[in-house]
């Protein structure tokens, strides 16, 4: 694992501390009632403190998490020094109105980078499923002090109450284990990012940092289902180089970086990838993963992907926070869509301002996050096909 596959807003680490309090019900000033917006998107609410991961209830209610904006605590780790405080929070949004519903969960900023929590699912009794990413190995979360760092790298079930219970130690599991530790760049990095629900009870999350998709059990089992190995893509120019017109790019590896996985109605596990360093435009795959961990790519020629979700109609809805690239500067995200059973994709939207997370609602309602990483400016917007 590298930490090439890190980059600002898109898969930073996120910490939370135990046994905070939570504020059920609390009204968010993130609440707006429903306007236009470009593009043919309706802003559901606004306000948002980094909204990134967003998954629907079975009542139809939207829970976004928000990665929050950091604190007035520093914190030094090998990553470097940062600032984290209980800014970040998980967000319930129905009929108009955005209520917070867990508040104080941390949040770290480190340079650039705003790290929070980054995905959510919610199971049919209320309790939220919620990975924990680090972004480094068992040394980096030693040196968080708590209790922000006691559940950095795990994955973590969140009851309606607030009672935070550990599932499984993600992070430790990639220590003693580090499946990719043979491909190039290779060092021991988790960064558990996304997540979905299994009808056996099981999780399923994508590690961004391991370059790897687990599976753990309801008694904290973890099992490796595959690895997603690097590409080699041409290094960007150095602009201290003399010019040589006969000079071959140099090739250098790009990690997978996994953001999203979904289960599709074919019970296949379908995974989207971030790509790490040089974040090559067009270079980012959808891979569908059988359950024997057979892997083959589904839909490719996509950019820096961070999220996934299937429609009703099997469509998959393929998300991007930069449709022109990480190192472009522009952060304009790109939505697209996959038939049923694969084919071509079709851009469907360039109108989304760094977008953090999809869901799609059973009449076909694409919800999406944008300001992944924008403090206290982050909102959910809704368009129907």
């Amino acid at each position: 694992m590298d930490r090439r596959t890190i980059v600002a807003g898109a898969t930073g680490m996120l910490i939370v501390a135990a046994g905070v309090p939570v504020a059920a019900q609390s009204p968010s000033p993130a609440a707006e009632s429903p306007s236009a917006s470009a593009g043919g998107w309706t802003v559901l609410a606004e306000g948002l403190d980094g909204p990134r991961g967003i998954t629907i209830g079975a009542d139809g209610t939207l829970y976004v998490v928000e990665s929050g904006e950091g604190g007035a605590e520093t914190i030094t780790t090998p990553l470097g020094t940062g600032q984290g405080g209980a800014s970040a929070a998980i967000t319930a949004i129905k009929d108009g109105t955005a209520t917070r519903v867990v508040e104080g969960l941390p949040s770290i900023v480190v340079g650039q980078e705003i790290n929070g929590p980054a995905d959510v699912a919610i199971k049919e009794d209320g309790t939220f499923v919620v990975p924990m990413p680090l972004g480094g190995g068992p040394e980096v979360r030693d040196a968080i002090p708590s209790p922000l760092g006691d559940n950095l790298g795990w994955l973590v079930n969140i009851a309606p109450d607030g009672t935070i219970t550990q599932v499984a130690d993600l992070v430790q599991w990639e220590a003693d284990n580090n499946p990719d530790a043979a491909d190039p760049g290779a060092s021991v990095d988790s960064n558990p990012n996304g997540v979905a629900l299994l009808p056996d009870g099981g999780t399923l999350v994508t590690d961004a940092g391991g370059n790897d998709l687990l599976w753990v059990g309801a008694d904290g089992t973890v099992i490796l289902v595959t690895t997603f190995p690097p590409t080699f893509n041409p290094g960007p120019p150095d602009p201290n180089a003399s010019p040589d017109p006969n000079a071959s790019p140099v090739m250098i590896p790009t990690q997978a970086v996994p953001t999203a996985v979904v289960v599709g109605r074919d019970m296949a596990m379908y995974v989207s990838q971030l790509t790490g360093f040089p974040f090559p435009v067009g270079g980012a795959s959808v891979f569908r993963v059988q359950q024997d961990g057979t892997t083959e790519v589904y839909a490719d020629g996509f950019t820096n992907v961070i999220d996934l979700a299937f429609g009703p109609d099997d469509t998959l809805y393929v998300l991007e926070i930069a449709h022109n690239g990480l190192l472009s500067g522009d952060l304009t995200g790109g939505l697209w869509s996959v038939p049923a059973g694969g084919g071509e994709p079709t851009l469907l939207s360039t109108d989304l301002q760094m977008p953090g997370g999809i869901a799609v609602g059973q009449d076909g309602t694409v919800y999406v996050t944008t300001g992944a990483s924008i403090p206290n400016a982050g909102t959910v917007v809704s368009w129907r096909p």
